[in-house]
């Protein structure tokens, strides 16, 4: 468990973390669970349930419906037009309080698991779970809301990613998501996506020339593992010069230089 004050200045001190956007469950002076907003001018008519907690002894009380209840409300209150929420699958509990409190399901992620086939090419995949990269790297967050600012002058956030729904999506999916919550077309979108990717990689590198990187690493034992696979390819959700950059600091790059992609499989950054 993380200390108290770096849990603070991480969950409740960021740009969209409101005091007011705040909602405390009490029982007489003892804190027994709390729910919150994030908020963002990148989606000013939508408010995000970033967390409700309730200490595991006071849990089947109806404390987190009264929480989101009490949430419900000062977003009305406030002329918020649409509240989301993303919920673990096994969390079943809250995902029945969201379905009668009126909330419908959207399209979600699905992470499929399982041992290789002898014959597979493979796919390395970067961000994804931590799978290969183990390290966090907020200079692809940075690269891309300041490339999106040169290619279509939209100023965001500087943590605008932070509000979309982007675990496991590639760069350019966040980008179109960024776009859409600011409120561009798709054509608009369209026409810039291929001068972003220029924009968001070089801006990349420049960042990371500036970064002091020797604490990045790969996975356990990637090197071996990926060294046992015949035939290997690279798939990227990142403008492919982010991930070459980044494998060859963690010292995978030797593993599948672009010269040995398989025929059919060349390295190449992974559709939106």
């Amino acid at each position: 468990m993380e200390p108290f004050e770096d849990w603070l200045a991480h969950e409740m001190q960021g740009s969209g973390d409101l005091p007011e956007a705040t909602f405390i469950a009490l029982a007489g002076s003892e804190v027994v669970g709390y729910s919150k907003f994030s908020l963002t001018a990148a989606q000013p008519t939508t408010a995000n349930h970033d967390m409700t907690g309730v200490k595991r002894a006071w849990r089947g009380r109806g404390i987190a419906g009264a929480l989101k209840r009490a949430q419900i409300g000062w977003a009305q209150e406030q002329g918020y037009e649409r509240l989301a929420t993303q919920n673990e699958l096994r969390n079943e509990p809250i995902r029945r309080l969201n379905e009668r409190l009126g909330y419908r399901e959207a399209p979600g992620h699905i992470v499929v698991r399982g041992p290789l086939a002898a014959e597979l090419v493979m796919l390395v995949l970067f961000d994804v779970d931590k799978t290969l990269f183990m390290t966090s790297d907020p200079l692809m967050g940075q690269a891309t809301t300041e490339a999106i600012e040169k290619v279509w002058e939209r100023r965001l956030a500087h943590d605008a990613i932070r509000y979309v729904d982007h675990p496991g999506q590639t760069a350019m999916r966040i980008t179109r998501l960024l776009l859409w919550a600011d409120g561009l077309s798709d054509d608009e979108i369209e026409r810039g996506l291929e001068e972003w990717c220029r924009q968001a990689s070089g801006r990349y590198l420049e960042l990371l020339s500036q970064t002091d990187t020797s604490e990045w690493r790969a996975a356990e034992e990637a090197a071996e593992a990926i060294a046992r696979i015949e035939h290997r390819a690279l798939l990227t959700g990142n403008p492919e010069p982010v991930a070459r950059a980044r494998m060859e600091i963690i010292g995978l790059d030797h593993l599948c230089p672009e010269a040995r992609a398989p025929s059919g499989a060349r390295p190449r950054t992974a559709p939106s």
